[in-house]
């Protein structure tokens, strides 16, 4: 699975200026609003979400919040979805726009479910 979330900074608690991603990342950002992909309301109609990613340097945990309409205003009701990650940032590439991004994987830490392996190859660029 290939994907390319935008986030964007909602009061990131480091920065940084060497161009560095890993320095980048620590701080809280938020998605774009997007179809909450594998997802779908009890009468079959698409459910769009916004992530809240809290990044640390090594770990960090996604909030997602799920909503009826494709512009994120009207919460469905349903309680919001926590997911802790650990990640790796991988090598820089350019998007086909020309724009730098960057590889990361991100394995899932599920407390109650030692047995559960997840990972997630994704690409990220930060707007």
């Amino acid at each position: 699975m290939l994907s390319i979330p935008l986030i964007s900074a909602c009061g990131s608690s480091s920065s940084s200026s060497s161009g560095d991603p890993a320095g980048s990342l620590p701080g809280t950002w938020l998605s774009n609003c997007h179809e909450y992909e594998g997802v779908e309301s009890i009468d079959g109609d698409p459910v769009y979400a916004i992530s809240e990613l809290t990044f640390t340097e090594v770990s960090y945990s996604d909030v997602v919040s799920s909503f009826s309409d494709m512009n994120c205003a009207t919460p469905d009701g349903v309680a919001d979805e926590t997911f802790s990650w650990t990640y790796t940032l991988g090598e820089e590439i350019t998007a086909a726009d020309g724009a730098a991004a960057t590889r990361m994987t991100a394995d899932a830490v599920v407390p109650d479910r030692p047995d559960l392996e997840l990972t997630v190859e994704s690409v990220i660029r930060i707007t």
